[in-house]
């Protein structure tokens, strides 16, 4: 909550040891089946990626802190946010495959699973104004986005319709970043 500091420009935080080097991910202006990204939603003043796993209440997806810092992502060592684009099973979609071989998956309503198969997305990319679109589900009756929702204080990733933009505790500013 300080924020991370380097006194001595060695590139680790002297408050929590975090590595301040920038990444190598640049903001996605377009996405191809291979491609690693790292998907990032800005929130009251923070930064949060989509993790890799599925910890938080509800069966939503896990968002976890990351910096952003002018043209530069900093990810905390040891955090895995990092997505491959897959090709989804519609021309245009993609699905997102995690590093230990699970897709997002939106099984009904609200929640985001990790599963054996993967949900097509249609994603659009660029700087603030990168969409993740949820694009047919058997149970979904709207188009949903994908939103980060602060649920008691515990930032997740779920997908909504877009009823939700203006609703407070939700963003769906999300910028991709591709490795």
């Amino acid at each position: 909550a300080l924020g991370h500091i380097d006194e001595n420009s060695d590139n680790i935080c002297d408050r929590c040891g975090a590595d301040l080097a920038p990444s190598d991910y640049a903001i996605a202006e377009s996405l191809a089946v291979g491609d690693k990204i790292v998907i990032t939603v800005s929130y009251d003043g923070k930064n949060y990626a989509a993790a890799n796993d599925t910890t938080t209440v509800n069966n939503a997806l896990y968002a976890e802190e990351v910096t952003v810092s002018g043209s530069s992502l900093i990810i905390p060592e040891g955090k895995d946010v990092e997505w491959e684009v897959c090709a989804g099973s519609t021309e245009g979609t993609f699905t997102l495959k995690s590093s230990d071989g699970k897709y997002i998956y939106y099984p009904k309503k609200t929640n985001v699973s990790l599963a054996d198969e993967g949900s097509d997305l249609t994603i659009t990319c660029g700087e603030g104004t990168s969409v993740l679109l949820l694009t047919s589900t058997a149970t979904a009756t709207t188009v949903r986005n994908l939103f980060l929702r602060m649920n008691n204080n515990v930032p997740q990733f779920r997908f909504y319709s877009t009823d939700n933009l203006n609703t407070a505790g939700y963003s769906s500013v999300l910028t991709i970043w591709k490795g």
